[in-house]
Parts: C-alpha cells; sequence; structure tokens
C-alpha cells in the first residue's frame, strides 16, 4: 500500500490516512501536552509524509517508518512551541468482552491503575512501552524511531517493566 501512494495512487493514499490515523494520533499524544497539539502534530505528520515519502524504502516494514518521522514532527513541534516533553500514556483494553460483570469491573480497574503507573514514567519509557506492547515493533524499529542505540531499548524496556511492576506491588500493599 506504502509502495502504491509512493507511486501517487490517491486510493492507497485513503488507505494509508484510514489505517494509521488512530496510531499516528496515539503516538503524537505521548509527545504533546493536550489534545490539540497532538491532534496538530499529528496533521503535521500527513502534510509532511505526502512531501517525503519518495523517501520510503519500500524493502523496510512502513509503520515504524512513519512513527520515526512522527517522533521527528514531534520534536520540531515541541521545539518549535518551547514546550518540555509532556505526554499522556494511554493502555486501552482488549476489545474481547469478558462475560463475567466481576472479572470486567476488576480488569477495567486494573487497567486504571496501570494507566496511572504508566502515566508516571519517563517519557522515554512510556513511549518505548507503547511501541513494543501495543503497536508491536522490534527492538531495533524502536531504537530507530526513539534516536537510542540498539542495545540500549532493552535496558529501557527492562527498567520500564520494572518501574510498573514495583510500583503495582507498592500499590497492592495494605496501608
Amino acid at each position: 500500500m506504502a509502495a502504491a501512494a509512493k507511486r501517487g495512487d490517491r486510493g492507497a493514499w485513503a488507505e494509508l490516512a484510514r489505517r494509521f490515523t488512530r496510531p499516528v494520533y496515539a503516538f503524537c499524544r505521548r509527545f504533546v501536552s493536550d489534545a490539540a497539539d497532538a491532534d496538530d502534530a499529528s496533521q503535521e505528520v500527513f502534510i509532511r509524509l505526502m512531501k517525503v515519502i519518495s523517501h520510503y524504502e519500500e524493502h523496510g516494514r512502513f509503520a515504524p517508518w512513519l512513527f520515526k518521522l512522527s517522533a521527528n514532527v514531534c520534536r520540531n513541534f515541541l521545539r518549535s512551541r518551547g514546550r518540555r516533553q509532556n505526554r499522556e500514556a494511554s493502555v486501552s483494553p482488549p476489545l474481547d468482552p469478558i462475560p463475567d460483570p466481576a472479572r470486567e469491573i476488576e480488569r477495567r480497574e486494573t487497567v486504571a491503575r496501570l494507566k496511572t503507573i504508566v502515566d508516571g514514567l519517563p517519557a522515554q519509557y512510556s513511549l518505548s512501552m507503547w511501541l513494543k506492547f501495543q503497536q508491536g515493533c522490534s527492538n531495533q524499529e524502536i531504537s530507530q524511531i526513539l534516536d537510542l542505540p540498539s542495545a540500549s531499548v532493552r535496558v529501557v524496556l527492562f527498567r520500564a517493566l520494572s518501574l510498573v511492576r514495583e510500583k503495582a506491588l507498592l500499590e497492592g500493599r495494605p496501608r
């Protein structure tokens, strides 16, 4: 599809926009402080995409390339606004419904607690976790997207998961 868009196929452009609008917005949301800024940044990503898609090398996966572009746009957006890097991580629940209402309530509470914990992590940790666990990116792809040395991605993910585990255990202890 990206190859067809690169050749100027309007249908392929529409499909790219349909498929990647929400993930790009979610990615931008982690870089900027509010929803309106994330919306502006994600629109800028698609404007920039139209200009630079000719640089896309078709042998690689398109999504990590697009997230790298998104990261660059967000960095420029923050730089131009003079803002510090604030983010809000969101952990979306699985789409499969759980038939038992009590289990569903427990699951929602767990998701809310994890979301609160992830919200409190440094941006590099929450972005790495989001890319790995919600977008399915490989460590090498995360390295390229976030401009981290490839050996550092494993360390960042390990530290992020350790922090989440530690905070979850502390919250679960009786007071």
